[in-house]
């Protein structure tokens, strides 16, 4: 019967080390499932230079009174050598009645083509809390293009001009045998 009671006395001196060992990692990770997830999107991410795509930031998951996300500022790197920046002003947290701002959005047009990496940093004062980015590429094309002319004569004569200086050449090209 000693030896029984021994044994039990190990078994649970080592359950209670392994709790001791292992319980503060799973509160750390059931905490971190319960944190919110930034997910950026853009629409559309191919287009012309100049074309505006709009851009939304969602956050997933996590209750709605999450403190430490809580009245964040928002933060756009466009990856174009520009920078935007929202800064809320909120009532102080209160945990029974304060909620989290969930969805975050702006425009944005690019001047030149190529693929920018856009990203979107929540942030309270300087500290940044989320992160979440997107790619979108840029093509310089037909949107880049001036606008005709307003003016329809002036549309005619440009193409009267460009027609007499084909027909001419034509007829120079067969007068010539």
């Amino acid at each position: 019967m000693c030896g029984a009671a021994t044994r039990r006395s190990v078994t649970a001196s080592v359950g209670i080390m392994l709790l001791a060992v292992f319980l503060p990692h799973q509160t750390e990770l059931l905490a971190q499932e319960d944190r919110p997830e930034l997910r950026l999107r853009a629409s559309p991410n191919l287009a012309f230079a100049g074309t505006e795509i709009s851009f939304t930031g969602l956050l997933r998951g996590g209750a709605d009174n999450y403190e430490e996300f809580y009245c964040l500022s928002a933060e756009w790197d466009w990856d174009d050598g520009t920078r935007s920046e929202s800064i809320l002003d909120c009532d102080p947290y209160e945990p029974d009645s304060s909620e989290i701002r969930r969805r975050f959005s702006r425009r944005h047009s690019f001047d030149s083509g190529g693929r920018y990496e856009v990203r979107l940093n929540l942030k309270r004062g300087n500290d940044i809390v989320e992160s979440a980015r997107t790619n979108v590429t840029i093509q310089i094309g037909a949107a880049n293009r001036e606008p005709a002319s307003n003016n329809p004569l002036k549309e005619l004569l440009i193409g009267a001009s460009i027609f007499s200086g084909v027909y001419a050449a034509v007829f120079l090209f067969f007068a010539g045998d």
